[in-house]
Parts: C-alpha cells; structure tokens; sequence
C-alpha cells in the first residue's frame, strides 16, 4: 500500500499527462517520482500501483495480502461489509510488430481459481464488486464495476472453473470479456476518459466495448 501523496501522483500521471508535465517541467514532479510513475504505469505487466489506483480512487482502501480482496471499505479489512476485486487490463503499440497489442475488450482473468474460491466469492453476494480497469499505454481509459453475483457473469466462471478442474488444467485461468456482464443492471462507470483522450484511445478498445461504454457514460450522466 502507497501513501495518499502517492495515489494521487499516479491519479494526475494516469488520467491527466499533461498536467502531469507541467508539473515536472515546473519541478514540482522530482524526477525519481517520473520514473516511479513511468516504472509502474508503462511497464506491460501490471505494477501494484497501477492496480491499487482504481482502488484508490473508488474510495476503497488497497488491500495487498495476496488471498484477500483488492480492496475494502471502512476502517478494517476483516470488519468491511464491501470489498472490490479488481482485473485489469492493458493495451498498448507494438512498435517493432507495428500494431496494437491486447485491444481491451472489458476483460480479464482469475488467477489459479477454484471451486473454494468461487464459494466464497459467490457468498459474499451484492457486497464483493468486480473492478474492470482499462490502460491504454499507461493512462487509464476507463474503470467500470459490477456485482461478482450477476447470473450470467456467476454462472460461466463457475462453469469455466469446473471444465478446467475437469480436464486436469495445472492452473485455472478462467477468462472473460465485457460480453459477460455488459447487460448488468448494476455496471457502473466509475471513471471514462474525456472524450479527446478517448477518441485518441479508441483504437485500443474493441469498437462494441467502446460503443457500450459511451452509451453507458451517457445514461449515467442523465
């Protein structure tokens, strides 16, 4: 877990790069926190930081131990009755393939699952909040969540744990795309992109992804 000072450093350089160098060129970024931000945020596998700031700016607390929930809300852990999980996903350009790599569809995955895990995923009913995070070359596109127990989202990681504990698989990875809970009643937009960033960002993020992301943005506003 970062300090406050930190989490919201990485909120400027992950929603606002601009601002962000305006505030390293007035020297009020050092440049060992513009390499922490650029180490964290740009590297291709997922740094801590990258994923503790939708925690963070959720409201929640980052949770690090590596069997608990990602985040919770209130004063304890063990006495938080909301807790989030968050998957993230990142996106960015290849330049010695010369495309896009990873175009974030909504996705993401669950790390050597199981059938306890789900069960107590599963019980923790409308207080365990899945948290979607979209980066496209280390600045956030979006942060969207929903509800673990929506059926049909419930339902395939169920069934994807069973096939692989089935077929022997030595880890089980059961993945998922947007496509899973996009009809969610409870799929909240916690944060979208301005739309300038987001037109730029567009050809990062699969087009009927970025469409419901818009469409929802837009009923969330009115």
């Amino acid at each position: 877990m970062y300090s406050k000072q930190t989490y919201e450093l990485a909120k400027i350089y992950a929603t606002d790069r601009n601002l962000f160098n305006k505030m390293k060129s007035e020297g009020k970024v050092t440049s060992i926190e513009s390499d922490l931000m650029s180490g964290n945020f740009t590297d291709y596998n997922f740094s801590a930081l990258a994923e503790e700031l939708p925690v963070f700016m959720m409201g929640y607390t980052p949770y690090e131990p590596k069997h608990g929930y990602d985040g919770y809300n209130g004063k304890h852990y063990d006495s938080s009755d909301k807790y989030l999980e968050v998957k993230p996903q990142k996106s960015y350009f290849h330049y010695d393939n010369n495309k896009v790599m990873n175009k974030l569809n909504g996705g993401g995955a669950f790390a050597d699952y199981t059938l306890e895990r789900f069960k107590k995923d599963k019980d923790m009913g409308d207080n365990l909040r899945m948290v979607i995070p979209g980066y496209v070359e280390g600045e956030l596109a979006y942060i969207v969540s929903f509800p673990f127990n929506h059926p049909k989202f419930m339902n395939a990681i169920e069934e994807k744990t069973k096939d692989a504990i089935q077929k022997n698989k030595p880890r089980n990875l059961p993945g998922f795309s947007h496509t899973l809970y996009s009809d969610c009643e409870d799929l909240k937009i916690e944060y979208l992109a301005p739309e300038g960033r987001l037109n730029y960002m567009s050809k990062f993020i699969s087009g009927p992804w970025l469409k419901k992301l818009r469409k929802i943005n837009n009923e969330q506003d009115n």
